[in-house]
């Protein structure tokens, strides 16, 4: 039981759902914050979807497959921070 409390906790809190959370708050919390349902979207896409796809994209390049949780991370952080 303690181990189901620790998985949906750990899950809950990925950074990705938080985010999400906090913009959806944003959306319908504040004004001005949001001028179009598409700024939402892309906001969505980039800071959620975007570094979430990057796991099993992580898996179709040998290279980082070889790395293991560290390439999948690694993955993660260049499409997280590439729209910069």
């Amino acid at each position: 039981m303690r181990e189901k409390i620790a998985k949906i906790i750990r899950i809950a809190t990925v950074p990705q759902i938080m985010a999400l959370g906090l913009l959806v708050l944003l959306y319908f919390g504040r004004d001005n914050v949001f001028f179009s349902l598409w700024e939402m979207f892309w906001t969505v896409f980039f800071l959620m979807i975007l570094p979430i796809a990057s796991y099993p994209l992580s898996w179709l390049i040998p290279r980082i497959k070889e790395k293991g949780r560290d390439g999948e991370r690694g993955m993660a952080f260049v499409l997280c921070f590439y729209r910069l």
